[in-house]
């Protein structure tokens, strides 16, 4: 009988992470295309910040509003600081207002995004050497969508190698929330960071808590990589990171701690990243990029931060997106905090004292941090600035159910459950938005028979039934990973 020949571990990591990364650019990918462009919050500015970083294009100060001024083409006019798009702020009116320009003169265009690190400016402009008109700035996008799927991709790779790994696949789920494909999608470092932040959180994870780490070096690298992403993107990326770092080490018993301070691996990858928070420090201009920026009243208000505090837990769990004109239905939000809230409480209440403690605290923060934020700046926080936090706390809480209830809990049938939930919650979020852009808000679901906008790739109706495809694939094949997961054994020593 000829015996069937092993497929090497090497072959069978590379295929899954391909795997997992084509399915995540396919659901990032559709709402880069989908979306019509300068839709997001500052995403004007922001190109027009990666156009002036690829061409060295010099700004002017204007010293009375602190913005700087940039020449470029006539395809990011409606991308400046003094010029929204028509629909911006306006609900009920589709996208079919705005009439970008592919051709003309070049026009002096005002970035709020001026004093942020160059970075991330150099990673998505790129395309603007070879292309023009709104080519150019979908094809930014798209640089954008592919190094998310990169990070989220890694992340899931870090999760799938641990034992118990189903519901730390449940806190994926419910840590990627309509948010973080949107921001993904967009031209805005905040996707970026919180793809990054992901795969640090997940990294950590594996290399504190997985029951032995084969090679320490690689998985260092799956910490120190993304953090150092971070890092470069965004100032207030050093208070996230430093969060995020502080969590981690909240998390790793004393026992492995100890084996990684020996490790000349980890200090190399301290040192890069030390260099890159100088690097980012050194870069930034102004209060621009700085946590609480230039935006926001003159002094802070604790009261006012504490009404707005549930509308930032709507943003948080996804619910608003857009110009904060694109307000998703509340099954949405209550999908994913009925998920995150039952892994939370169940890792509060049988994880290891470690982890529960962790969970508690960074439950905390998610409520102490805009409060805080508030008093000093008001108003001016929003949730998408938390979600670098955020995005690793279901993943966190997932880990202690993992470890806490490994004998007391049947997982896969709670994948049945809240699968099926999260990914219809996805692309019931993903239709609302696109019928936003068609005809409005509030505007009659036949609209896609007729809609007033579409996007460039085609009818709304054929995007949406593409992305719901991308959406169940995507949790079909980790419900995949999560089946062919071996059971938790002891977890690691507190």
């Amino acid at each position: 009988m000829v015996q069937p020949r092993e497929v090497p571990r090497a072959r069978v990591r590379a295929g899954r992470f391909a795997v997992t990364f084509l399915l995540f650019l396919c659901c990032v990918g559709a709402w880069a295309l989908a979306m019509p462009l300068f839709s997001a919050a500052d995403e004007g500015a922001h190109m027009v910040k990666a156009y002036a970083v690829i061409h060295s294009v010099e700004g002017r100060l204007d010293p009375e509003t602190g913005i700087s001024y940039f020449q470029v083409p006539a395809v990011f006019a409606y991308g400046g600081h003094d010029d929204n798009p028509c629909y911006a702020f306006r609900p009920e009116v589709p996208a079919d207002c705005m009439v970008v320009h592919e051709g003309g003169p070049t026009h002096e265009v005002g970035s709020s995004a001026a004093g942020y690190p160059p970075f991330f400016y150099l990673l998505v402009g790129w395309p603007s050497l070879f292309t023009s008109g709104t080519a150019t700035l979908y094809l930014m996008r798209l640089c954008g969508a592919v190094l998310v799927a990169l990070f989220m991709a890694m992340g899931v790779e870090s999760v799938v190698r641990m034992r118990g790994r189903a519901p730390l696949l449940l806190g994926v789920a419910a840590a990627i929330t309509p948010a973080v494909f949107y921001f993904g999608a967009m031209v805005n470092p905040s996707g970026l960071a919180i793809a990054s932040a992901f795969a640090a959180w997940t990294g950590g994870i594996f290399i504190g808590r997985s029951e032995r780490v084969e090679h320490l070096g690689w998985a260092a690298a799956r910490v120190g990589l993304p953090l150092c992403v971070l890092m470069l993107l965004r100032r207030d990326s050093l208070f996230w990171g430093a969060l995020i770092i502080a969590g981690l080490l909240a998390l790793t018993p004393w026992a492995r701690l100890r084996e990684l301070v020996r490790s000349v691996a980890v200090w190399v990858w301290v040192a890069v990243l030390g260099a890159c928070a100088v690097l980012q420090l050194l870069t930034s201009e102004g209060a621009g990029g700085s946590f609480a920026g230039s935006g926001g009243a003159a002094s802070g208000s604790f009261w006012g931060a504490a009404i707005d505090a549930n509308w930032i837990l709507h943003q948080v769990q996804g619910g608003i997106l857009g110009w904060l004109d694109v307000n998703l239905p509340f099954p949405v939000m209550y999908v994913f905090i009925v998920s995150s809230a039952f892994l939370i409480v169940s890792a509060i209440g049988f994880a290891s004292r470690r982890v529960s403690l962790t969970v508690l605290a960074m439950s905390l923060a998610v409520v102490a941090i805009p409060l805080a934020i508030g008093t000093i700046r008001w108003p001016y926080f929003q949730g998408r600035y938390m979600l670098p936090l955020t995005v690793g706390l279901p993943v966190v809480a997932g880990l202690g159910v993992a470890e806490g209830l490994r004998d007391r809990l049947m997982p896969r049938r709670l994948l049945w459950l809240l699968f099926p939930l999260l990914a219809l919650a996805q692309v019931a979020s993903f239709a609302q938005a696109l019928r936003r852009f068609v005809s409005g808000a509030s505007a009659d679901w036949w609209i896609f028979s007729s809609p007033r906008w579409q996007p460039p790739v085609g009818h709304p109706t054929g995007v949406v039934v593409f992305y719901g495809v991308a959406v169940v694939a995507l949790f079909a094949w980790w419900y995949l990973l999560a089946r062919t997961d071996a059971p938790i054994e002891e977890p690691p020593p507190v």
